[in-house]
């Protein structure tokens, strides 16, 4: 190895293997066409994100909803809070 170092043939095998193998080009100038990353090229990933929030928030309004339902018929109580939000959405819809 250290004979390798010496004579130079490392550094031709780092060269080759490293450098020349390798699918980026050194000093090749940027290619024009590319367009740099704006909000409106990333705007759907933030479209998903936000309706994928308003699915969960629904989900879980829903959930508790239905669980506060099923302890109030357990316990012979009327569940005030899921009737309110019944009669808003029905009324809306």
């Amino acid at each position: 190895m250290l004979s390798l170092k010496e004579n130079g043939e490392l550094a031709k095998l780092v060269e080759r293997w490293w450098y020349e193998r390798t699918e980026c080009r050194h000093g090749d100038k940027p290619d024009p066409t590319r367009n740099e990353l704006s909000l409106s090229n990333v705007a759907g990933i933030f479209y998903i994100l936000i309706g994928g929030l308003l699915l969960a928030l629904a989900v879980a309004l829903l959930e508790f909803c239905y669980k506060s339902h099923t302890e109030a018929t357990r316990a012979k109580v009327i569940s005030k809070e899921c009737n309110f939000i019944y009669f808003v959405i029905f009324t809306l819809s």
